[in-house]
């Protein structure tokens, strides 16, 4: 499954850094490769592989021209006072505008989640050496994922709304893993200010989903930074990349020697081994969902099971997860 939201470059950054960094602290400067070193330590690729980069990370093979273009060292790992500027639209390391053009949107959430049956697969693996190989298949996954997004997307329109065609382009992305849906409600930051989700202070299903942060900048060949052709993310094609992360899922699993099937749906790849009353029992969310939209129906004069709806089974609404 993905879901996508569009952040407003108005918006305040360090509140949509502070919710997908999950308030986590930013990693000890002490520990971080020196400026400008090709090699880091190890440890980034250790969390990377271990499924326990959950704070925040770069696009792993960031392209020097994007990179460049939004002031960031893909060498390190993603500071505060970097995300916060970028989510403004702005550089992360003079907080200089991207580029001429003025952008209302500073950055797509495109978020990824697997079966809830695979998340449980990892909650509750035998060894911790298990967890990691399941995580990291959904890591990869994700990151090819959003490779194939970033062609269909990178793209600088030329000349007014793209009358003259447009320019293929590098783009960058920030991850944000994340291992629990946590239940949120929209709050307005004054009468007429941005729309943000804040958290709700009760306890969370298990949840495994990859928030990517896809910036709106596309650096070009010709040296322009132009912004991401949205025109080619319509609705089809959000279920088209889900889709395409769940076919690339599968095969991760099956090379791991999990067994694997699909929902009732034919939409989410399954673990086998994790029985249906688990998936149920960890899906509070989801059921809360449906008395909702059941209520909202009986409201209406209708019938639920006259209507046509469909489930993502273990997935949350947007508005649901973390």
């Amino acid at each position: 499954m993905m879901t996508f939201r569009k952040l407003a470059a108005a918006s305040v950054g360090k509140l949509i850094r502070a919710y997908l960094t999950e308030d986590r602290p930013a990693a000890d400067p002490s520990a971080q490769p020196v400026q400008g070193a090709a090699l880091d330590t190890g440890g980034r690729m250790t969390s990377y592989y271990t499924g326990d980069d959950r704070r925040a990370s770069w696009r792993p093979d960031m392209p020097r021209a994007i990179a460049a273009a939004l002031g960031i060292d893909p060498t390190v790992p993603p500071r505060d006072s970097e995300l916060d500027r970028l989510f403004e639209a702005k550089r992360a390391d003079t907080g200089e505008a991207w580029s001429d053009q003025t952008r209302k949107i500073s950055a797509l959430d495109l978020t990824i989640a697997p079966h809830k049956s695979v998340t449980l697969a990892a909650e509750f693996a035998a060894t911790p050496a298990e967890a990691a190989m399941i995580r990291h298949a959904i890591d990869r996954a994700g990151d090819a994922t959003m490779r194939y997004v970033a062609r269909e997307l990178g793209w600088a329109r030329i000349g007014h709304g793209g009358e003259d065609g447009a320019e293929p382009g590098a783009v960058g992305w920030a991850a944000f893993r994340h291992r629990t849906a946590r239940p949120t409600l929209p709050v307005e930051d004054g009468p007429s200010g941005v729309t943000y989700l804040a958290d709700v202070p009760i306890p969370g299903d298990p949840h495994d989903h990859i928030h990517y942060a896809l910036f709106n900048a596309v650096a070009t060949a010709s040296g322009r930074v132009g912004s991401l052709d949205t025109r080619r993310l319509q609705k089809n094609r959000i279920h088209e990349f889900g889709a395409y992360f769940q076919a690339l899922l599968a095969d991760e699993l099956r090379r791991l020697g999990v067994h694997t099937a699909y929902d009732k749906q034919e939409q989410a790849v399954v673990v086998t081994a994790i029985p249906q009353a688990a998936v149920d029992a960890f899906s509070k969310g989801r059921r809360a969902t449906l008395r909702h939209a059941k209520a909202y129906a009986k409201r209406q004069g209708l019938n639920w099971d006259d209507l046509k709806h469909g489930e993502a089974a273990g997935c949350q609404p947007t508005g649901g997860t973390g």
